[in-house]
């Protein structure tokens, strides 16, 4: 993929992306700060051209905690993701915050400390968008399902498509956040099955193709079905999460994501009967 860049490591959060036209880069998620200042040094024995712009996919830590790299960018998003993000520097991420979560990870998960090494600060976007937005030669589109403020880059002469969390390549979702949507999820996935893609940087996983796609949502749409039929048949949330939990698909990063996620999905759609 000429000229277009992404870090798909594993055990190092959301993948991040760059794109180096002729007068600017334009970078797709911050990630964690070690992360960001670790692409944006690759991307600088590239080209000396200038970081202009970052776009990120929506608000959660792993693909926004290194914003604090790219401050002196024009930073856009989907307005809801500012509008969390703001909530949050007023709650859990305040500064002291902030070092309250990094002595958990030190605890939790020991191995992922360096990821946060040098952050000290939150940066918020400074230019939202409501539906779409368009940069150069890309759409940004917000779709929502994995949160209510996702959003998914087509690169439409390249072929390309930034999904962000919509794909976990290789990998459960994470579908438990408080603003998730799994129909609005579902809508995305069929959206980009109708897009003219060669390659998709999903927000964590390896590069994929609409194969990847359409394993999502022929799983998505499984255990949907599956739980609106339990349901009626008047089978507790228990119960349908014995047989739905077995439904064949890949593993998740920790299974402890893959328990909540079915149990907000069981309980979106049960509400939605």
């Amino acid at each position: 993929m000429e000229n277009v860049y992404a870090d798909t490591r594993l055990g190092k959060g959301g993948n991040i992306g760059a794109i180096i036209y002729e007068d600017k880069v334009i970078f797709i998620d911050a990630g964690f700060p070690a992360i960001a200042r670790e692409a944006k040094n690759e991307i600088m024995k590239l080209t000396s051209k200038p970081i202009t712009h970052l776009i990120l996919t929506h608000y959660h830590a792993d693909h926004t905690f290194g914003c604090q790299e790219f401050k002196e960018c024009k930073i856009i998003s989907h307005r809801k993701l500012r509008e969390i993000m703001e909530e949050n520097m007023k709650t859990i991420w305040r500064k002291e915050e902030l070092k309250n979560l990094i002595e958990r990870v030190k605890v939790e998960r020991p191995e992922s400390v360096w990821l946060y090494e040098g952050l000290n600060e939150i940066i918020p976007p400074n230019e939202v968008f409501d539906d779409k937005y368009t940069l150069e030669d890309m759409e940004i589109i917000n779709v929502g399902g994995h949160t209510e403020d996702s959003s998914i880059i087509y690169i439409k002469d390249k072929e390309i498509l930034f999904s962000g969390d919509i794909i976990f390549s290789h990998s459960f979702p994470w579908g438990g956040d408080p603003t998730a949507d799994p129909d609005k999820w579902i809508k995305a996935l069929k959206m980009i099955l109708e897009m003219k893609i060669k390659k998709i940087i999903p927000g964590h996983g390896p590069i994929c193709g609409k194969e990847e796609v359409e394993k999502y949502l022929n799983f998505m749409e499984k255990v949907k079905v599956e739980v609106k039929e339990l349901s009626e048949k008047g089978l507790g949330k228990n119960e349908i999460m014995d047989i739905i939990s077995k439904i064949e698909f890949y593993q998740p990063l920790r299974l402890e994501m893959k328990k909540r996620t079915l149990e907000y999905w069981i309980d979106f759609w049960i509400r939605k009967l």
